[in-house]
């Protein structure tokens, strides 16, 4: 993968094999961020009841979207699937960078078959964390592609948490399949007004349960750019390859 402002440097790896050991370890030499993750960040201002303003949500979905928009310009497309603010870091600069590509794949699910569904049952709950996870990543039987989309259900969840300071679900499979955040389960929603026109585009184009009808990042960053006045994301030319299915 090429490098990225808003990704973590890879500078080198190595196998290593110890001693009395069968398995070998690999070594990665990457970037160091000082600073804290997204996630502490987060925390502080909910522990001194400190809510975002507008502009630092844009400053930070801004730097979010970039991250996602490099893995999935990719070619073929490299899925992360644990899109989450523990996976971002700030640097010294205050610059926030995507970490943590143990999830990361360039390929994609649809099982068709119950040994398939099973199989692919038990491969994403060790990439993915449940109160990101989208909707079709959960309910497997519903055999709806998981791919990159799921990463935009997740950058959805994301700019939820910075909006209201809170989960939109409950760590509930059943809850989160059923694809309605909890602010918006009546038609009188509580979304503060000055973030009234992000949440739209959010409901919109990445809390949407369905893959198919979910928007792509780079539709997503067109979106936002709209009223965030940040530049869009530049869509990859035609040619690039596609991620291979799992089964």
């Amino acid at each position: 993968m090429s490098p990225s402002a808003s990704v973590v440097t890879y500078y080198d790896s190595e196998v290593i094999t110890r001693r009395n050991t069968s398995e070998p370890e690999i070594w990665i030499t990457m970037e160091y961020c000082e600073g804290p993750s997204l996630q502490d960040y987060i925390n502080t201002r909910i522990q001194l009841s400190e809510s975002f303003s507008v502009k630092e949500v844009y400053e930070i979905i801004d730097n979010v979207v970039q991250a996602i928009g490099h893995l999935h310009s990719q070619s073929p497309p490299i899925s992360h699937w644990d899109i989450k603010p523990d996976n971002f870091l700030f640097t010294h600069g205050g610059i926030l960078k995507l970490c943590d590509f143990g999830s990361a794949s360039r390929i994609y699910y649809e099982p068709k078959r119950e040994a398939h569904i099973s199989a692919a049952q038990d491969e994403l709950n060790s990439k993915m964390t449940l109160l990101y996870r989208a909707p079709e990543s959960l309910d497997l039987w519903s055999k709806q592609r998981i791919d990159t989309k799921a990463d935009i259900w997740s950058l959805g969840v994301l700019i939820y948490v910075l909006v209201f300071c809170e989960m939109p679900f409950e760590a509930n499979t059943v809850e989160i399949i059923d694809g309605v955040p909890r602010r918006f389960r009546s038609e009188i929603n509580s979304c503060p007004e000055p973030f009234a026109p992000l949440m739209a585009v959010v409901m919109k184009t990445m809390l949407v349960k369905d893959p198919q009808k979910r928007a792509d990042i780079f539709t997503v960053s067109e979106a936002l750019s709209q009223i965030t006045k940040l530049d869009s994301l530049t869509r990859p030319s035609e040619g690039l390859e596609t991620q291979r299915p799992r089964f």
